[in-house]
């Protein structure tokens, strides 16, 4: 009798097991990331809540300095994936790279433009301006972005193209680094304005009296509304192989983004000890603003990548992008089969 129940409950074991197949796996990954910000919010949250682990999945971050280098060390299968823009991918995926975005972790373009305390004074700008009246302050100014062709970098020429701009004649864009030499040269008046997601454009206007030209999050302009920002991206030879893995990525991030909407002050504690160099005003407005960017479900679909091909033709005239190979939707179904569409 005794060895007729341990033998059901091995069976039963085995059942569940083979029932939750993420958790019996164990998936050792890593992946691209370039720097520290809140736009990783739900990917720091799925590690450091145990979500991921709850999926079998343990993750190594590796810094890169920005989504081409990403990209780069993705197509050469040194990393798993990669987090960042869907853009730079789709320019890769246009010269035939074997890239793909298979989950969304933050939705709207999220960085910001801020304009120095003098010039908003001499230019009379106002928060309640319409945005499109509010971009003609930049027409002439020096603008500083963090890299060439990054998020930064692609937000001020996007917005050129869409006026009719030509980005290097009408002002000045100034590749300048990161958030510390950006806010150097904001205060000592070496640049007029800067693009860079919060807390760093929200310090420029707490400790600066800078001016928010444009926030991101808020998804205030037509042509940006809805704009994937910062996704998974894989080498797509690694998704066909791994789909079971990148399923249960998928699935902690998904766990993840519940977490951020039902428990928003324990997830603000989370990312408090992530992001400690930031004081408590910058911090809290960047939480603010990141919880705008969190979306409801990693998936990302037809629409988004439509979305993509469109801001990326629009900034490489010329350039056709592929628009079905630009994502990856077989991992989001593998990752919620049996548990219907979030």
């Amino acid at each position: 009798m005794r060895s007729k129940v341990a033998l059901l409950g091995i069976a039963l074991v085995g059942f569940f097991a083979a029932g939750n197949g993420a958790q019996a796996q164990d998936y050792k990954l890593r992946y691209g990331i370039a720097s520290v910000s809140f736009t990783y919010a739900p990917l720091y949250i799925a590690e450091d809540q145990g979500f991921f682990k709850s999926e079998g999945v343990s993750v190594e971050a590796i810094q890169l300095g920005g989504s081409s280098p990403a990209a780069s060390a993705t197509i050469a299968g040194s990393i798993d994936f990669f987090v960042g823009l869907p853009q730079t991918a789709a320019l890769a995926i246009a010269k035939g790279e074997k890239l793909a975005t298979f989950a969304i972790v933050t939705k709207e373009y999220g960085s910001d433009i801020v304009v120095s305390k003098d010039v908003a004074t001499r230019l009379k700008l106002r928060a309640d301006m319409p945005v499109e009246e509010r971009f003609e302050a930049l027409k002439g100014l020096k603008v500083a972005a963090w890299s060439p062709g990054g998020s930064s970098d692609m937000l001020i020429r996007f917005i050129a193209a869409k006026r009719g701009w030509k980005a290097d004649q009408d002002m000045t864009i100034l590749p300048i680094g990161p958030s510390a030499p950006m806010l150097a040269a904001l205060e000592n008046k070496r640049i007029d304005a800067f693009a860079l997601s919060a807390p760093t454009s929200l310090q420029a206007v707490e400790k600066m009296g800078a001016f928010l030209l444009y926030s991101g999050a808020k998804g205030e302009w037509a042509p940006l509304k809805g704009e994937p920002y910062m996704c998974l991206i894989g080498n797509t030879d690694w998704l066909a192989a791994n789909g079971d893995a990148a399923a249960a990525v998928y699935r902690g991030l998904q766990k993840a983004m519940d977490f951020i909407k039902a428990e928003p002050e324990a997830a603000k504690a989370l990312l408090r000890k992530r992001l400690n160099t930031f004081d408590d005003a910058s911090f809290e407005g960047g939480y603010r603003d990141v919880r705008l960017l969190v979306p409801t479900t990693p998936q990302i679909g037809m629409e988004d990548a439509v979305k993509i091909k469109e801001f990326v033709e629009t900034l490489n005239p010329g350039v056709n992008v592929p628009v079905e190979r630009l994502i990856d939707t077989q991992v989001g179904r593998r990752a919620t089969a049996g548990q219907g569409a979030k």
